[in-house]
């Protein structure tokens, strides 16, 4: 039985509609062909900073090219496990100089942002958030990040497992922005219209996906429908062109998200 074909959601959002670079199991060219036809954007989730794992110079240059002729861009996602505020100074400083050196392998590509987890050693420390010696290490080290060129605004810190909210001053005041992840805030019971109110105007990447059994990362179709309502709603009042990300890992999944995705076209740009 021959399938449905996809629709196209390219081009058709007031926002740059994209998915991960781990669709296809296969390295980053690979899906970058792939998906530039399909999406916006690509997250190129570089979670490994060794240069065995990035892609060569040779590779770097022909996803630029395909880029460049495919309207395409991209985000990064930084290791994501690497505690910047750590009290260990030898791992503090090992972990920002990985994020430096994926910063520097992807510069090439102008990515419109990098996306830093803020992982750390208060995640668990309850819903107070982090202690203060914490938060100061964290400082200088997104400090040393900023340093290396990076408009503030490009680097976006993502909300996880614990509470965000203590981060706020740190974002306010380095000029920082955010980067929205929807499954995370639905799966730890955290506030969408609050996390909204806060952060709206700093908001620059989202990232969509369902939760499965209590596993995030699923299909949209596993997204509450009243969730992705009041987030396109969001999306579409907004002045600031943002980039909204399936954050799904395979075809199958990043497939059913498209056709959910369709149902939201704006009238006149028909995705069929």
């Amino acid at each position: 039985m021959k399938s449905e074909p996809l629709p196209v959601i390219k081009d058709r959002f007031p926002f740059r509609l994209g998915t991960t670079s781990f669709i296809l199991f296969d390295d980053y060219l690979p899906n970058v062909r792939h998906l530039a036809p399909m999406v916006d954007d690509i997250e190129l989730l570089f979670t490994d900073p060794s240069d065995n794992a990035l892609p060569d110079l040779a590779a770097m240059q022909e996803i630029r090219s395909i880029a460049e002729r495919s309207s395409l861009s991209f985000t990064v996602h930084l290791p994501y496990d690497r505690d910047i505020g750590a009290s260990d100074d030898a791992v503090r400083m090992d972990a920002v100089s990985d994020l430096i050196h994926v910063i520097e392998k992807s510069r090439s590509l102008e990515p419109s942002a990098w996306i830093l987890h803020p992982f750390c050693e208060w995640q668990h420390f309850g819903p107070d958030g982090p202690p203060g010696e914490w938060m100061d290490r964290f400082s200088s080290s997104i400090d040393l990040l900023l340093d290396r060129g990076i408009p503030p605004e490009s680097l976006c810190l993502e909300n996880l497992r614990p509470v965000f909210n203590p981060l706020e001053n740190l974002v306010k005041g380095k000029g920082l922005s955010v980067c929205l992840d929807v499954g995370h805030l639905v799966i730890y019971g955290h506030d969408l219209g609050d996390f909204l109110e806060r952060y709206g105007s700093r908001i620059r990447v989202l990232h969509l996906h369902g939760i499965r059994d209590g596993r995030d990362h699923c299909s949209l179709a596993c997204l509450d429908v009243h969730v992705l309502e009041t987030l396109l709603a969001f999306l579409h009042n907004g002045v600031t062109q943002r980039i909204v990300t399936l954050e799904v890992l395979g075809q199958s999944d990043l497939d059913e998200s498209l056709r959910v995705m369709s149902r939201y076209i704006p009238n006149g740009q028909s995705g069929l």
